[in-house]
């Protein structure tokens, strides 16, 4: 297969040209079959179901990611200005609190709330008839932590007022989704949804997908895929897994095993087969199982017991759970403070804060810039989708030093110090003025007189 793809890559075709036209396209994509369809090996699958629904600590991990995440309300809003720059949207993607209160001044001054009756701010705020806008996040977001990618697909009504436009969008599986290879001119020529026997083939501009790096590249197109987060801890799940099966077995069983033997003081005699499997019934019924933990059971022959320990394997498996978890909050760059319960309220802070800030605020801004691109298409560059981060506790300014540090300056008016304390503008006149203490005066002013007498000899 190599010799055969130098040989096309050596072709007339391939040689290098100065025509502007793209050469890696036409290596990676030339060399396919159109319709070609890019599998994942079912291993999306296998981390759905070994994964987040086969394992409580990812389901945890990937939980407690969406819940947060979707704690943050997707906004429209509308600019008010004409500079393509924002500085307010520059100060917000900033992990620094008091840059994100900082742009809190520059909200107001740059963009206005869109009004509920508008037709763009339904489709955010009910994504389908079946999802709110927190709903729709949660989705993402998981789809995200488990396949390392997304699709939303966009619903366009060939009739009514909005015709053409998407008024409708829906988080499709990601693990029944699949990509249909084109041609140079048109890289994917769709994606198919298969359920069961059943498919559907959606063209590619009614699809939003977004994916995470992949550094597996081959002609198939598989560098087209996100990576899921579990591909790194494939071998980290199934320990882990097979840890916890070892560990519920060793429970049932009640831990320890040994053998059953005559002790010595039966002489030659020993027990027949038809006694022996007697012996092994009762012992299946009386002794063996969670139900009979710590029963005392009497036995009419002298006998004694030999203990089998378990082996080091499974004692490795069931040891290694505790330190499992700290690798598997690793792979999505959540502390495992968070999941520990001798946890500190300190560390506890801190590990709360750092979900904040690590997680939920660069998927915040990667969706925020996606969708936009995407809608604003076909609904205008004038709206802009915001995530109002202003909920989260984390995030929130120390409110002493904000007042000291700025409230007391009288370059500040009291309506720009109270949207970085999160209150609304004040209606009264006055504070929206700047007060200047009494005992200042212009520079102009103070050179006129001047006063020397301290450096007079």
């Amino acid at each position: 297969m190599l010799k055969i793809f130098d040989s096309f890559l050596k072709s007339k075709f391939y040689e290098p040209t100065r025509d502007g036209g793209n050469l890696l396209d036409r290596a990676l994509i030339g060399f396919q079959m159109n319709n070609l369809v890019v599998l994942y090996d079912n291993k999306v699958d296998t981390y759905v179901k070994k994964g987040y629904q086969g394992n409580a600590m990812v389901y945890s991990i990937i939980q407690k990611l969406s819940e947060k995440r979707k704690e943050a309300t997707l906004n429209v809003m509308r600019k008010t200005g004409n500079s393509s720059k924002s500085r307010y949207k520059a100060l917000k993607k900033s992990a620094n609190i008091e840059n994100i209160a900082k742009s809190r001044l520059y909200q107001s001054k740059e963009f206005e709330f869109v009004s509920e009756s508008d037709p763009f701010f339904k489709i955010i705020k009910k994504p389908n008839p079946k999802q709110s806008s927190s709903q729709f996040i949660e989705d993402i977001s998981k789809w995200w932590d488990i396949a390392g990618e997304f699709f939303i697909y966009g619903f366009r009504p060939e009739n009514g007022l909005n015709r053409g436009k998407i008024t409708e969008m829906y988080v499709l599986p990601s693990n029944l989704v699949e990509l249909i290879q084109g041609d140079i001119m048109t890289p994917i020529r769709g994606y198919k949804l298969m359920i069961g026997d059943q498919s559907i083939v959606f063209p590619p501009e009614d699809i939003l997908h977004v994916k995470s790096f992949n550094p597996e590249w081959n002609i198939n197109g598989i560098q087209e895929r996100g990576q899921p987060p579990l591909m790194a801890g494939s071998n980290l799940l199934q320990k882990n897994n097979a840890g916890i099966q070892s560990a519920m077995r060793n429970n049932e069983n009640d831990g320890a095993k040994g053998v059953l033997s005559p002790d010595g003081r039966m002489g030659s005699e020993v027990l027949t087969s038809p006694q022996l499997g007697d012996l092994k019934q009762k012992i299946e019924d009386k002794v063996n199982g969670f139900q009979n933990k710590a029963k005392v059971v009497p036995s009419g022959l002298p006998m004694q017991y030999t203990a089998i320990g378990l082996s080091p394997v499974a004692l490795d498996l069931i040891k290694g759970l505790e330190y499992d978890d700290e690798k598997l909050c690793g792979l999505w760059g959540v502390n495992p403070v968070m999941f520990k319960p001798t946890a500190t309220q300190a560390n506890l802070e801190i590990a709360q804060k750092a979900l904040v800030t690590d997680c939920c605020l660069p998927f915040l801004n990667m969706v925020e810039q996606e969708l936009s691109e995407w809608l604003t298409k076909e609904w205008g560059a004038q709206y802009v989708l915001d995530f109002d981060t202003q909920s989260y506790a984390e995030l929130q300014p120390d409110m002493k030093m904000i007042l000291d540090s700025l409230g007391k300056s009288h370059l500040f008016t009291g309506n720009e110090i109270r949207p970085l304390l999160g209150f609304d503008e004040s209606e009264d006149p006055a504070m929206s003025i700047h007060w200047i203490p009494t005992n200042l005066v212009p520079a102009s002013e103070a050179m006129a007189n001047p006063d020397f007498g301290d450096f007079e000899q």
